[in-house]
């Protein structure tokens, strides 16, 4: 397996550390100004770590089929698991009966859609 940056991978390796490094300081920063615009930064925290983890694995899977003929399959699971962290974000919120969901349920889909943002940022494109 090669790719753009050598053998083995390790230009998609890069770009996923790359990508990780970036998404939690964006998710930091995204959290901390919407949990002090919002007084609500014990409720943010949790959501924003959720979008975390599930843009990683997203992102992982489209990486490990970036430049071949699965790259649909890729980008089209990691849909799913953006929905799926979001089933599971509100179904947390609402059997645990948590305070403020709206304010949860708007940080998750709104840490979700910044860190999509930067993925394109990280890919490298084959010519």
């Amino acid at each position: 397996m090669t790719d753009a940056a050598g053998p083995g991978g390790t230009g998609r390796m890069r770009s996923f550390v790359r990508y990780a490094a970036a998404s939690l300081v964006a998710g930091a920063v995204l959290a901390v100004v919407v949990g002090a615009i919002s007084d609500g930064t014990r409720a943010v925290w949790p959501m924003v770590a959720l979008a975390y983890a599930a843009q990683l694995v997203a992102f992982g899977m489209l990486m490990a089929v970036h430049g071949r003929a699965r790259f649909m399959l890729g980008w089209g699971s990691g849909i799913l698991v953006r929905f799926l962290a979001l089933g599971v974000g509100a179904a947390w919120v609402a059997l645990a009966e948590l305070d403020r969901p709206a304010l949860r349920l708007l940080s998750l889909a709104g840490a979700l859609f910044v860190l999509v943002l930067l993925e394109p940022a990280f890919i490298r494109y084959q010519r």
